[in-house]
């Protein structure tokens, strides 16, 4: 039987509709089903980074995006006594966009699943739900259900579980979640038509109560206060309770309340987040606490990682090898971000008395020292993705390799601007930087890299003009200087997730560069192992 799909995406949330606007990219026939009758309607995840707006600049979907984002914001942090801890506004715009930003999920998912109609062979299912699974040596059989309650079966040779942290695609795999689970309970209060005009966030250290204020989009706001364990739920969701609360934050006691919840935050991880033709991503895959604003953008550099791996294989550019590099590549990485909001976590729940006034004094001081003011001001302590093994090549031999590769703002020869990505597409890319990376990216590009629809683009310094006639099509000066100004040419190929795979000095004789990347892609349609099949029916 032939498959009905490459691949389906198990949930339609920012996760899946994300991976199928990614694979639709790609040409990938794809379903995405969904339990619910439509996308969400209350907001739940509000922060958006800049790797996730680099993610939806490769979807395609930027602009839709950005026009239901606040763009660049910081935080400010405050003890008890109104004064002032911390300050943080990252100015960097290293990847293209600003660090922090905030978004409203109900609204990103409208856009993401209003946009899908733009992408070829891309469909989806709602009030559908997925009752069993099951995984043989060439595809994957999905049983679903519709709101009426008639089953039906497909076919895909690959699934996506984007189903959240109660994944029932995780359950069919016999992966399970490890960690631990936060005792504190948070109340989560969402507010329209806010009064506040405040655009930074506020992080309230008080150990009587601490609290966040977070700013939105178009007069959006939310506060979280945490709660004690003598306290019950049902008493901080009265409306009376929540504007009382409001009221010792501003003005915004009288805010329309969108929505009132308490919820439990968890630090865990799938012990297993594949088969051969099963995947988790996002939530299904590992939880986060809020304290570091990562649990959406984790999920975002998962569905990046892994959805040019699957259509790779699918077109039969790679072979199956180089899925085994998505779980091993992504989980140290998602480890890192859960363990940072950890920590932030157990900084900002101090316990009252002595241990609260000794914590603050300590952040007061060190903040008074320049290079940690500035170290934490920039969000350097922000763990940043760091492959050291994988589809690369020479991991060790560079820094650059096995990292996100940087986004500069590069000058054509028509004296235009352009964020790089822009220039090079969707797939992978040379990029050929120095003086003389124009004359070498000519060269490079009759190489066979064995890399179908390779985009080669020559990035020279800052303080070097372009050559207008020699290898003019790719060609662009970085204003940024964020390779660097060194003399000597090098190549990067940058994989379509815009991590670097491959770092090296240029040869005159490009051969041997283009034999290492050959070797590379060739290790790919090496034989195997057998990962155990999944079967699971609910």
């Amino acid at each position: 039987m032939i498959s009905d799909f490459d691949v389906i995406v198990v949930g339609a949330g920012p996760t899946g509709l994300t991976m199928g606007h990614l694979l639709g990219k790609k040409g990938i026939r794809t379903l995405i089903i969904e339990r619910n009758k439509e996308t969400v309607a209350q907001p739940r995840a509000v922060s958006i980074d800049d790797e996730a707006l680099r993610t939806m600049q490769a979807a395609g979907v930027l602009q839709e995006v950005l026009a239901d984002v606040a763009l660049d914001y910081g935080l400010a942090s405050f003890d008890a006594s109104g004064r002032q801890l911390q300050a943080v506004h990252p100015t960097t715009r290293e990847y293209g966009f600003p660090r922090r930003n905030a978004f409203v999920q109900p609204l990103l998912e409208g856009a993401l699943n209003r946009s899908l109609v733009s992408k070829a062979g891309v469909s989806t299912l709602f009030s559908t739900r997925c009752i069993g699974i099951s995984e043989s040596g060439e595809h994957v059989d999905v049983r679903v259900v519709d709101a009426d309650g008639k089953e039906r079966e497909l076919r895909s040779r690959f699934v996506i579980g984007a189903d959240g942290a109660s994944s029932f695609v995780r359950q069919s795999i016999g992966a399970t979640l490890e960690g631990a689970t936060f005792d504190q309970r948070w109340l989560i209060i969402d507010l329209e038509n806010t009064k506040d005009r405040f655009r930074e966030s506020i992080g309230y250290f008080d150990p009587a109560r601490p609290a966040v204020n977070l700013p939105g989009p178009d007069g959006r706001r939310r506060f979280e206060f945490m709660l004690h364990p003598h306290e019950k739920d049902t008493d901080f969701l009265d409306d009376k309770v929540i504007r009382e609360l409001l009221s010792r934050y501003g003005p915004d006691q009288d805010a329309h309340i969108v929505r009132k919840q308490v919820y439990g935050f968890h630090a865990r991880v799938a012990d297993r987040w594949q088969t051969r033709r099963i995947f988790l991503c996002g939530d299904a895959a590992h939880l986060s606490p809020p304290f570091a604003g990562q649990g959406v953008n984790s999920a975002f550099r998962d569905v990046h990682n892994l959805s040019w791996k699957i259509a790779a294989v699918v077109r039969g550019d790679m072979g199956p090898g180089v899925l085994s590099s998505y779980q091993v590549e992504r989980e140290p990485h998602a480890r890192a971000l859960i363990d940072m909001a950890v920590k932030n976590g157990k900084h900002f729940m101090v316990k009252p008395g002595l241990h609260a006034r000794l914590a603050n004094l300590g952040t007061r001081l060190a903040m008074m020292i320049p290079s940690v003011a500035e170290h934490y001001a920039q969000m350097k302590n922000k763990p940043k993705g760091s492959y050291t093994q994988g589809f690369l090549a020479g991991a060790g031999s560079s820094e650059r390799v096995g990292r996100l590769a940087p986004q500069p703002t590069l000058e054509t020869l028509d004296r235009r601007l352009h964020l790089m990505d822009e220039l090079i597409g969707v797939g992978f890319a040379l990029l050929v930087i120095g003086i003389d990376a124009q004359e070498a990216a000519a060269t490079l590009a009759a190489a066979d890299w064995k890399l179908p629809g390779v985009r080669v683009l020559a990035i020279v310094p800052r303080n070097y003009n372009l050559h207008r006639s020699i290898w003019t099509q790719g060609a662009g000066r970085d204003i940024n200087d964020a390779f660097g100004a060194d003399a000597n040419t090098r190549v990067l190929l940058l994989r379509p997730d815009r991590y670097v795979a491959f770092d090296a000095p240029y040869a005159h004789n490009p051969e041997q560069l283009a034999q290492r990347v050959r070797a590379l892609v060739e290790t790919t349609f090496e034989p195997v192992s057998e990962a155990p099949s999944a079967s699971s029916t609910g």
